[in-house]
């Protein structure tokens, strides 16, 4: 089952899912262009930004490919349970929820995980970015919590 699906450049389109593959298509003739391996379990979240294409698995990683040569960058591990969605910040960082409870910011730039906030009690099942930067979170725990990205501080919970 495809989980996820990015359309880039209106000529190419880029699904993941339960298969663990990343797949890169033409989106004029249907054509199959590359197959992007090394999750070991099945993708749920994909994004694409600044020349890369980042997806996150029920593997507990997020692996990232260059996209003009489709090969391999790096893999970023942090979290203890599947990552679940991930989400681009204004200022270049990455944002990623998992069902480990957590909301984990990364830097792009090193590829490294700047900060954690477990701000919910229970699985973290999505998330969003608000126009100002602030991620807006969904959890099992029945709340939504709005974060705000520059302070790493609570503003508001909705029950």
């Amino acid at each position: 089952m495809i989980n996820s699906i990015v359309v880039f450049d209106n000529q190419n389109i880029v699904s993941a899912g339960d298969d663990t593959y990343v797949k890169v298509w033409n989106s004029f003739t249907f054509e199959l262009i590359d197959t992007l391996t090394s999750h070991t379990s099945s993708i749920r979240s994909l994004i694409f930004y600044n020349e890369t294409i980042i997806s996150g698995s029920i593997d507990e990683s997020i692996q990232i490919w260059d996209f003009d040569e489709f090969h391999y960058l790096s893999e970023m591990k942090g979290h203890e349970d599947s990552v679940f969605v991930l989400k681009y910040l204004m200022n270049g960082d990455l944002a990623s929820c998992s069902l480990d409870g957590t909301i984990r910011i990364w830097d792009m730039n090193q590829h490294d995980n700047i900060f954690t906030n477990r701000i919910h009690k229970r699985k973290v099942l999505a998330l969003d970015v608000f126009p100002n930067g602030d991620l807006a979170s969904v959890s099992e725990d029945k709340t939504v919590k709005i974060f705000n990205t520059d302070l790493f501080n609570n503003l508001t919970i909705f029950h």
